[in-house]
């Protein structure tokens, strides 16, 4: 991280830049704030009433057992109770429309039976009636005197819908035994605190450049989630987001929806300026009914998130928070990877088709299947480096030093190159059937298979890594010299026809082929076995798309953490040790690996997993708020995005630091299986969570644990001098 000094010129420096915007920019967005606030509709759950019911305890009820989320079970409708006070918590319900007050009462005489309130020696409070809450922008909040009756939520929701859009269009209700005359209204729920002083137009991006870190996820979590545990918003906050884009996205006062609608068919017709605007902009809408007007809170807002209880409120009210691709940016990704198992809304006939096929693909039998490929293809790795090791020999017999002590040794700086070739390789051969040889390529200082090339050059530009000035140089700059965008844009499309027709002859040659191991590949799964869920088979225009999101998913980020764990294993020699000598105990003298032999590398896997901890490639994981309602104690509106950003999540002291000391500190006993089972359950998830979470992560840890083994008992890792290790994203990749 940079220093203090620094830090502060930085956004000294940008509020300076941003001091001329400040006064029409901020009576613009009041403006633009009141016109959408008025114009607000949609926020309401659709089939169920969104209802919180506040209970008031006895002072000799506070010691009750409820946490400040506790997510409850007692009925499909009470989801979760949280604590709004000493003497207060709220329940949240979603009421069938169908049924009767009666049961909304039950369900919640429910929940606090579950809650088990003061012990179980203690009654929970009786409840027989519910009373309104009215809350308005010129009184006092107060509760009804009269009870809710059959038919009044209905009232209350169409109350809900002509007061002001800037309500939380939540149903709010107090509970009590006898009359409403005693009951106190509680606070408004309140949103997440936003992180400190936001920039007119650049909002907080700031803090994705204050710090030492290329990827902006890594510098907010440093800044936001520092490792010390101190957060000064706590370990969930809001962060504007900077303007640019937004206004260029306006369509003559239409909905989101409509510039959305726009936008895409731009984005699709090549636009490259709608590319631009999408690169810089966070519109939102596909997911949500038509004509749905957001509150500007979720168009100006990200929450950000490092609490493990959060993401198990997110994991268990997967219908409030589904994950959708929907922003620009995403969609711009999307041009690409097309509507693929990773890159697509939950809500889509192709994720529901391919998600109920694609996991066969990977379950414990099959990888065993594929066991002999993965092995074979890290036999063909240390062959390579065995070929430059034996370079190094026969310079040191020719005269040469070697590394200066007579042993032979040899730097290779193409490491991650080396590391995507053999990850490609192993996840094209086991699912398609076809061997790219990209290891043998880059041995012999050849370029890459051409899907590989093709591939990282469609990722790269998709996801705005690639542009005319890192393409072309000093060439892009020259006007009319035909070096810009649109040419970009040309090879990109030049590039996506030849991955698509490589695409076609994998599905014809898995068509023909008459070998078992073809019959069962992925290719095969998808254009012959049915899903379950939908009763179709993936659409052949669509296996273009799971193809590339395999590619994402399935070499990618297994590459870049093995390039992580190699680096930190060579600089922990005590770690090296122990994961060198479960290898040879393994092995028992063999050459190679079996199958059955992956699952006794324990040791190896916790370091992998701390590697993957301290360094996961998957930056963020979000979420979606598919309607007005409350997460975690704290009110969120329709639209608003929820990031978990793994960084701060891996790195809370409250789940990795106690005995283990700083959480930035490189430590395999961490997922020592004690450790774990005294860890909180979603304190850990590098590979996704819930029905997103990578369908490849057994594949993953096949591959990693059997290269890692196998390399260990070859070769001795040695780190550069003065290197440090950095994450960052190069075309496409992480690295």
């Amino acid at each position: 991280m940079r220093s203090g000094g620094s830090g502060s010129f930085v956004l000294a420096t940008l509020a300076a830049i941003s001091s001329c915007f400040l006064a029409s920019s901020t009576a613009a967005t009041q403006r633009r704030r009141r016109r959408q606030i008025d114009r607000r509709a949609g926020g309401a759950p659709p089939g169920h009433f969104e209802i919180v019911v506040y209970v008031s305890l006895d002072t000799d009820q506070t010691t009750t057992t409820v946490t400040t989320t506790t997510l409850l079970r007692s009925s499909p409708a009470a989801i979760a109770a949280y604590v709004v006070s000493p003497t207060t918590i709220a329940i949240l319900v979603h009421h069938p429309k169908q049924e009767s007050v009666a049961r909304l009462i039950q369900c919640v005489e429910d929940a606090l039976l579950e809650l088990n309130l003061g012990g179980s020696a203690m009654e929970p409070p009786c409840l027989h009636q519910l009373f309104p809450i009215f809350r308005t922008d010129s009184h006092p909040p107060s509760v009804s005197t009269a009870m809710i009756e059959e038919g009044m939520l209905e009232a209350c929701e169409s109350y809900l819908r002509k007061r002001s859009g800037n309500d939380l269009h939540i149903i709010e209700l107090a509970a009590a035994a006898d009359d409403g005359n005693k009951i106190r209204p509680p606070p408004p729920l309140r949103p997440f605190p936003v992180a400190g002083i936001a920039i007119p137009v650049l909002g907080h991006a700031y803090l994705s450049l204050m710090g030492s870190y290329s990827i902006p996820q890594y510098n907010i979590a440093a800044n936001l989630f520092p490792p010390s545990g101190k957060y000064a918003y706590g370990a969930t906050a809001r962060l504007k987001k900077s303007f640019p884009g937004i206004k260029g996205l306006t369509n003559n006062g239409d909905d989101d929806n409509s510039r959305l609608t726009e936008l895409v068919d731009d984005l699709r017709a090549g636009d490259s300026k709608a590319r631009q605007r999408a690169d810089h902009s966070d519109v939102i809408a596909a997911g949500f009914p038509p004509k749905t007007v957001f509150h500007p809170d979720a168009e100006e807002f990200v929450t950000l998130t490092a609490n493990a209880e959060v993401v198990r409120e997110l994991l268990a009210r997967r219908e409030d928070f589904p994950k959708l691709w929907n922003r620009p940016n995403q969609l711009n990704l999307q041009r690409f990877t097309e509507n693929g198992l990773f890159t697509s809304s939950e809500n889509s006939e192709d994720w529901k088709t391919a998600h109920a096929l694609l996991p066969r693909a990977f379950n414990e039998l099959r990888i065993r299947q594929y066991a002999s490929t993965i092995i074979r293809k890290t036999g063909v790795f240390i062959e390579q480096w065995t070929a430059q090791l034996v370079r190094a020999l026969h310079d040191i017999e020719e005269g040469g030093t070697g590394d200066g002590t007579g042993n032979a040794s040899f730097y290779i700086d193409n490491v991650p190159e080396f590391l995507t070739a053999m990850t490609a390789d192993a996840i094209v051969e086991c699912s398609f059937g076809l061997d790219l040889k990209n290891v043998e390529r880059i041995g012999a200082g050849e370029p890459a298979h051409d899907f590989v090339r093709l591939f990282r050059f469609g990722m790269g530009y998709c996801s705005g890594l690639l542009n005319p000035a890192s393409e072309y140089g000093i060439k892009s700059m020259i006007p009319f010299s035909g070096y810009d965008a649109d040419r970009l844009e040309c090879a990109f499309r030049a590039a996506k026809r030849e991955l698509e027709g490589m695409v076609e002859d994998m599905v014809e040659s898995a068509r023909a082929s008459t070998d078992d191991a073809a019959k069962h590949s992925v290719m095969a799964s998808m254009f012959n076995d049915r899903a379950s869920a939908t009763g179709k088979r993936v659409r052949l225009r669509g296996i273009f798309g799971h193809v590339m999101n395999l590619m994402i998913a399935g070499h990618e980020t297994t590459a870049a953490t093995l390039g992580f764990t190699m680096q930190l294993i060579a600089e922990h020699p005590i770690v090296e040790a122990r994961c060198l000598e479960e290898a040879r105990r393994v092995l028992n003298g063999k050459t190679t690996l079996d199958a059955k032999d992956i699952p006794k590398l324990t040791y190896i896997e916790q370091t992998f997993r701390e590697a993957l901890r301290l360094y996961s490639p998957v930056v963020e994981l979000t979420r979606d708020v598919a309607h007005d309602t409350i997460l975690a104690g704290h009110r969120v509106f329709q639209g608003e995005r929820v990031s978990v950003l793994t960084r701060a999540l891996h790195t809370n002291p409250e789940y990795w630091g106690g005995e283990f000391g700083d959480p930035l500190s490189f430590n395999p006993d961490r997922f020592h299986p004690d450790a774990v089972a005294a860890r909180h359950p979603n304190a850990y998830h590098p590979w996704g969570f819930g029905s997103r979470a990578c369908i490849g992560s057994q594949f993953a840890l096949f591959e990693a644990k059997s290269f890692l083994a196998l390399m260990l008992v070859h070769f001795k890792w040695i780190g550069k001098p003065g290197y440090r290790l950095m994450p960052a994203y190069e075309k496409g990749t992480a690295s």
